[in-house]
């Protein structure tokens, strides 16, 4: 189930990263500015959920859906250019295919769960912030490459 949840949060967060961008061409840089957009703005709602005290899989489940109905209401609305917008011309079709296997190997070895030596020694602070009593910024400084 919370494969699902990380799913559907992504799906909704670069929905509405793309709707966003939509204007935007070439398709590089369309695509260079959604992944940045898509993680500015993933940083954003956690730090905003976790200085509420609301960090929890129900908030980011309900933030999905709002960024899934707002983009849904976006793309319906403006479904012309978004339309045009997809309208995609390949000049040079092998440099291409390389080049999205290269950021799709990157990107498929990239997710995995960390792993850290020194993590249960911070584990009482993590559990501090789901717990929703402490904040990333309250324990910064008892991180290992910071503190002691």
């Amino acid at each position: 189930m919370s494969m699902f949840a990380y799913l559907f949060w992504e799906l909704a967060i670069s929905a509405i990263c793309f709707i966003a961008l939509m204007g935007f061409q070439p398709v590089a840089l369309k695509l260079a500015l959604t992944i940045g957009l898509n993680i500015a703005l993933s940083a954003l709602c956690a730090t905003l959920l976790s200085f509420l005290c609301l960090n929890s899989t129900a908030a980011y489940l309900a933030l999905a859906g709002l960024c899934s109905a707002l983009a849904i209401m976006l793309g319906w609305r403006y479904r012309d250019r978004l339309i045009h917008s997809l309208q995609y011309r390949v000049r040079h079709v092998p440099q291409a295919m390389a080049l999205w296997f290269a950021l799709g190997s990157l990107l498929s070895l990239s997710i995995r769960p960390v792993e850290e030596i020194d993590s249960l020694g911070n584990l009482h602070y993590m559990m501090g912030w789901l717990r929703n009593t402490t904040t990333p910024y309250q324990f910064a400084d008892h991180y290992v490459p910071f503190g002691s």
